[in-house]
Order: structure tokens, then sequence, then C-alpha cells
């Protein structure tokens, strides 16, 4: 599978219309999705086209310093980076703040929380720590009638995040993508140029996080047992 680092459209890049050529969200694990945003990340697939070029010419400081790039940039582990990674490194930021951003990690919910720790320190004070405080935040939020509902199904959602990706990238008009991907079929609704804009936009705004960042926290994520059949 090749990548493309120019402005033109990956050649892998899948039919935006079709479906069924992006991933199932009752199959795909969170590992998949990363890995879907990632390859549609412009800076990887430069990076990537420059270790296509180099791998060739054998092992040398070059590829090595792709390597690293891959390590520090993109957050994947593993020296065989070209499809589908099996490692991956969270960003969190060190004592400076150098680190990815934590916008990436896709929280809109006061129920949902991430939690720094130290590996230099030991772990089990850490644990019991960050236990107490969740407790103790949990029965602020539930107090408050904040607590209710289901966790999201953001699954669902990666599928129509990368088809508006892709649609956006084959310079598919905002009409074409609300009425292809979103649903709106009211004609009189599609006239209006701007409100068809935002609804794209909104749409398009999470799923370019994701791809320029967000992916990473994707990895750790896993979907849904299905229900077992009685």
């Amino acid at each position: 599978m090749s990548e493309s680092g120019s402005s033109n459209t990956p050649d892998w890049l899948p039919d935006w219309e079709d479906i069924t050529k992006y991933p199932d969200p009752e199959r795909a694990t969170g590992r998949v999705w990363a890995w879907e945003f990632l390859r549609r990340n412009l800076q990887y697939q430069q990076l990537w086209e420059k270790h296509a070029a180099l791998t060739p010419s054998g092992w040398g400081w070059d590829l090595m310093d792709v390597y690293g790039r891959f390590r520090s940039e993109f957050g994947v582990s593993s020296q065989f980076v070209a499809q589908n990674p099996r490692y991956w490194i969270l960003p969190w930021p060190d004592d400076e703040g150098i680190g990815n951003d934590l916008d990436g990690a896709d929280l809109d919910h006061p129920a949902e929380v991430l939690v720094k720790f130290d590996l230099r320190l030991q772990l089990l004070p850490q644990l019991n720590s960050t236990k107490a405080t969740l407790k103790k935040e949990a029965k602020r939020l539930a107090k408050a009638g904040v607590l209710g509902g289901q966790p999201r199904a953001r699954f669902e959602k990666y599928q129509i995040y990368l088809r508006v990706l892709d649609a956006k990238a084959s310079s598919a008009s905002p009409k074409e993508i609300a009425k292809e991907i979103l649903g709106i079929t009211n004609e009189a609704i599609l006239q209006d140029t701007q409100y068809v804009k935002e609804k794209v936009d909104e749409v398009f705004e999470p799923a370019e996080r994701l791809r320029d960042g967000g992916y990473r926290f994707l990895a750790v994520k896993r979907r849904k047992a299905a229900k077992r059949g009685k």
C-alpha cells in the first residue's frame, strides 16, 4: 500500500460514497480506527514517502532518523510503521508540558477524565490516590445530576468522520457530503449553503482533530462486546 505525500489524493483512498470500504463499527477495534486516522495525516504520509525512498538503500543514519520521527511525532513505537502499527505511545506531556495536546483525547463530557501517572514514582500510591479522587468526583457529579445516560458510542461516528475526510480530500462539495454522508436530502435545506457548510464542519472538525493527533487515544479504546445470544 502506498502513501502519497503530494497534494494529490492517495491511491489507496477508499471511495467515500461506498460505506462498505470502511471499517465496520461493530467489529473494528480502537487500534484499527487509530490507524485509519493516522494514515490520512499529511505529515505522516510525507514521512512515509521519505521512509519508502530510503528503505532500498538499507540501514543508515537517515533511516534511523525517520524511525525516530515516527516514534516521537506520531507515537508509532514499532519500526513496522507502514500498515496498522501494533504498538502506540500515548502522548502524555512531560514536566515541561511537552507532548500532544490533550484535546486530542476527544473529551466533551464531565464524566470523561484523563489521569496522568509518573512512572518514575511508586505506582500503588498514585493508583490509590486516583481511585479516591475519582470516587469523590463521581459522587459530586452524581449529586449534580450530570452522570445520566450511556457512554458515547463514538465508534459509530468514526466511520462517518473518515468518509467526510476522504470526501474533502476528493474535492467533494459540502452539498454532496451533506446529502451522501449526513443524510440531508431536503432540497430546500440543501440550497442553504451556509447551513450545509456548518453541518459539514461540525463533523469535519472533530475528524480533523483525530487525524492530526487524537488518533493516539483511539489505540487503547475497545469496542463494546457483542451481546451473546440466548
